[in-house]
């Protein structure tokens, strides 16, 4: 990316305003979404506003899914990084913390 860690650390002082930062974009776009959805009055209008403008708003921030699997856990540092997505995580989504999927096809 080209970006050193010092200059980050200049630009930013805590981890706070980093993640602020990141999310600054995301908010805006969920609030402009959530305004189109106020002027609508049919409510199945606004379901299917709602639920493509989500899509479209997890498919352009994807990295926001992953975010809450790679929050480390309290304690020692680990020996190996921190999943993003792999299935290690603690938010609750990560396959780790779900029932085995079951195969589509009969056994």
């Amino acid at each position: 990316m080209g970006i050193t860690k010092a200059a980050v650390h200049y630009r930013f002082r805590t981890k706070a305003q980093i993640l602020q930062a990141s999310l600054d974009s995301p908010v805006e776009e969920m609030a402009v979404l959530l305004d189109e959805l106020a002027g609508m009055t049919s409510r199945q209008e606004k379901m299917e506003a709602y639920a493509v403008g989500w899509v479209d708003f997890l498919v352009r921030n994807r990295a926001l899914g992953a975010m809450p699997c790679t929050i480390p856990r309290s304690g020692p540092p680990a020996s190996t990084p921190r999943a993003t997505g792999d299935g290690d995580g603690p938010c609750g989504s990560c396959s780790a913390t779900r029932p085995p999927r079951r195969s589509a096809w009969p056994m």
